[in-house]
């Protein structure tokens, strides 16, 4: 008989970060791709009544974002639009990058301020609120969420790529895949579907 070869072959798997400044997995560390995190030209929203945005977009919209402090919720629900909520903090805005054959946005930025009505240079891109809420397609991507001090809690999307420094991540209903770096916070995901990958240095991961 044949003699049987015990040795196995280990692939070796290069992996590509999503953004430049994400450290592979195993070594998570703060994120650092938002310069507008330390920007003074915050623009707040100065009315008694919280800030309130819409726009129209496709039902596959990707959505990229980022979030300086506060508490943000992402839903998916069925209308094809976003709307934009923030209590207590900047205002907000769209810039979008490509449109669909409808004239509709197909992938887009949401800023924290409005690019129609607030003008300057070097604006902060950046979301801030106690309370920043974003109704979305249940079909969207959020291709790009990054945080610096942030609750963050999606539900009913169809990916999810999130960079966030501290703050709990909670993930639900999630079908094409999900992947999150905090440096501290938790992180729980459930009933969610795809490739998952999770990490955290200081805190729980939680999969149901």
């Amino acid at each position: 008989p044949r003699p049987i070869s015990t040795k196995i072959e280990t692939p070796v798997v290069a992996e590509t970060p999503l953004t430049p400044n994400v450290a592979p997995v195993g070594r998570v560390r703060q994120v650092e791709s938002s310069p507008n995190w330390n920007n003074p030209n915050r623009v707040e929203n100065e009315d008694d009544t919280p800030f309130e945005k819409s726009i129209e977009v496709d039902s596959k919209v990707n959505i990229g974002l980022c979030v300086s402090e506060g508490n943000i919720r992402i839903n998916g629900w069925e209308r094809n639009e976003i709307r934009v909520f923030v209590n207590g903090g900047s205002k907000a805005g769209f810039k979008i990058l490509k449109k669909n054959s409808q004239n509709k946005a197909a992938w887009l930025t949401v800023l924290g301020y409005d690019p129609l009505k607030d003008k300057g240079r070097d604006l902060d891109q950046c979301l801030s609120g106690d309370q920043i809420e974003l109704d979305v397609p249940r079909g969207s991507i959020i291709s790009r969420l990054e945080g610096k001090d942030v609750r963050i809690k999606i539900e009913a999307v169809a990916k999810v790529v999130v960079r966030n420094n501290e703050g709990d991540i909670q993930i639900r209903d999630v079908e094409q895949g999900v992947d999150v770096k905090t440096f501290e916070g938790d992180i729980s995901v459930e009933d969610s579907g795809g490739a998952i990958n999770l990490d955290t240095i200081n805190g729980s991961i939680l999969v149901y």
